[in-house]
């Protein structure tokens, strides 16, 4: 069992190296982007003094994600449409994500956060059960 997952992480992270060396684009011509998916609430203590807003003012809603700040100044800026195509297969967390979601980048994640995509979800519960897990993105 232990060698069944080294080889799917294995295989999980050259799929993802193949998509960042070549260009990263679908036969669509969209984006893809390997990232760290995390989730979090509308709680002051994992937001700001406005948990109910994002960065631009909207009203958090189920759809909307935060991203980081290298991200949100290359490859996501506010407004894009993303959608998760694959996830790190983990049955106790993220597994249970529709891949045919689509997300749109509505906030921004503190400065410390590199790389990575944080969905919202309606409780802090939601958001801890959710943990963090290694994605493709697809850009829209």
């Amino acid at each position: 069992m232990v060698h069944l997952n080294l080889l799917r992480r294995y295989v999980y992270v050259v799929s993802s190296l193949l998509l960042l060396a070549f260009g990263t684009h679908t036969s669509a011509g969209s984006q893809s982007i390997s990232v760290i998916i995390t989730a979090y609430s509308s709680t002051v203590d994992q937001t700001d003094s406005t948990p109910f807003l994002t960065s631009t003012q909207e009203q958090v809603r189920p759809g909307i994600v935060a991203v980081s700040r290298d991200l949100l100044s290359t490859q996501l800026p506010y407004g894009t449409q993303i959608r998760i195509v694959h996830i790190e297969e983990d049955p106790y967390r993220c597994g249970a994500w529709n891949v045919d979601t689509i997300l749109e980048v509505q906030d921004t994640m503190h400065r410390r956060k590199r790389n990575q995509v944080d969905i919202w979800v309606p409780s802090r519960a939601e958001a801890i059960q959710w943990g963090r897990c290694q994605a493709v993105l697809q850009v829209i």
